[in-house]
């Protein structure tokens, strides 16, 4: 049975720090294959939820009268599409290095003056290795509907859901053990509170939030015939973060920095409870119907780094 598995899993914004002894899939350690699996199945989904937070952001500052970002009136479009590749790096103390590559589209539509329902869809590709030899390849798939209620004319709460389906092969260095091949899920939800104030052309955004996810593992075998029971983990973590965005004619360059807080767990950890997400982009708005966007992230704090970079682009109907 494995137990306290401490990888750097990320999903809905959330961080597990990842243990320093980790070893990616080594051949002396077959249950590091399991916990480096949680990196990027969850990794994946991070990169989900991130495409949906820019969203929006987005359809929040459309809302703000101030910001004049309409092409010809103040309201927002009634229905939109869009669609964002993103590319991302995790890394841990130099015993692991792994690449993602995701495709995220999505569409959402504005009901009455208030509310705004979407609906996401994700499909991204990982693949890790260490030193030694080893590693994992894995394929995922996630669906993430949401909704944005505005509240007042600074106020607004946002919420939302998300499954994603996951199969990975492990590559291990040690032939006597061979490679295996797991079904993984993971369900995650997070709510919002966001408040949002325009000064002449600055825009000062702060949120307030928190997320919630598990993991479920199926039970598998390596070629060998080493079998390795199914695991499940959860974690709840709170996440404030506060965005201050310039803006000039169509552009809107922007910075955020976001506090992240593991305040309950389903396994043990070390130390480091904590991390930072730093942001920087800019988005083009007022083009028609069309908008664009890129964004560049790091995930400072915590013993495993990440760096990402997404774009994305948007047409209203």
């Amino acid at each position: 049975m494995l137990s306290n598995r401490s990888a750097l899993a990320i999903i809905a914004g959330i961080v597990f720090p990842a243990s320093s002894a980790l070893a990616l899939c080594n051949g002396n350690d077959p249950a590091s294959c399991v916990l480096v699996s949680n990196t990027w199945q969850n990794e994946n989904v991070r990169l989900v939820q991130r495409t949906i937070n820019n969203r929006i952001e987005l359809l929040i500052a459309k809302r703000q009268r101030r910001a004049g970002l309409s092409s010809g009136d103040e309201t927002s479009p009634e229905t939109s599409a869009y669609a964002g590749p993103s590319y991302s790096n995790s890394s841990s103390a130099g015993l692991y290095d792994g690449n993602t590559a995701a495709m995220f589209v999505g569409a959402d539509r504005t009901l009455g003056e208030s509310l705004v329902i979407g609906l996401g869809l994700g499909w991204s590709a990982g693949d890790i290795n260490n030193a030694t030899g080893g590693g994992l390849k894995t394929d995922a798939y996630t669906i993430s509907p949401y909704l944005l209620y505005t509240l007042t004319d600074h106020l607004s709460i946002d919420a939302s859901l998300g499954y994603s389906g996951a199969t990975t092969k492990y590559e291990t260095s040690d032939p006597g053990l061979g490679d295996g091949r797991q079904n993984s899920t993971s369900h995650f939800a997070a709510v919002n509170l966001t408040g949002s104030y325009w000064q002449n052309s600055w825009n000062l955004v702060w949120k307030l939030g928190y997320a919630d996810s598990h993991v479920s593992n199926d039970a598998f075998a390596f070629s060998s015939g080493l079998s390795m029971d199914g695991s499940h983990a959860r974690l709840g973590q709170v996440q404030a973060s506060l965005m201050a965005a310039y803006r000039t004619d169509d552009w809107f360059p922007y910075v955020r920095a976001t506090y992240e807080n593991d305040v309950s767990r389903s396994y043990s950890l070390s130390s480091d409870k904590s991390g930072s997400v730093w942001a920087v982009g800019i988005r083009r708005i007022g083009l028609g119907a069309l908008s664009l966007g890129v964004e560049a992230n790091s995930v400072e704090g915590r013993p495993a780094k990440s760096n990402s970079l997404a774009a994305s682009i948007a047409y209203r109907f």
